[in-house]
């Protein structure tokens, strides 16, 4: 058997070394030393506050969950 794979690539957990916004929501401020998450795209990484960065986990985790029934019905 080969190597598994990860679906989750460019995704983790940083801490802000300066205060800047959400890219999701300009209205939530990311202080210096908040955890963010970080979405690594290309060469360029978007930061998200941990409000925003949950809802796009659970989708994607309602997502995955989805494929995988679909997968178990085959």
């Amino acid at each position: 058997m080969g190597r598994q794979k990860s679906l989750i690539k460019n995704l983790k957990v940083t801490s802000a070394k300066r205060t800047h916004f959400c890219k999701a929501n300009s209205k939530h401020k990311i202080l210096k030393g908040d955890q963010r998450l970080t979405v690594k795209e290309g060469q360029s990484e978007k930061n998200y506050c941990l409000k925003c960065g949950k809802k796009f986990l659970d989708n994607a985790i309602d997502e995955l969950s989805k494929l995988r029934s679909a997968i178990e019905t085959v």
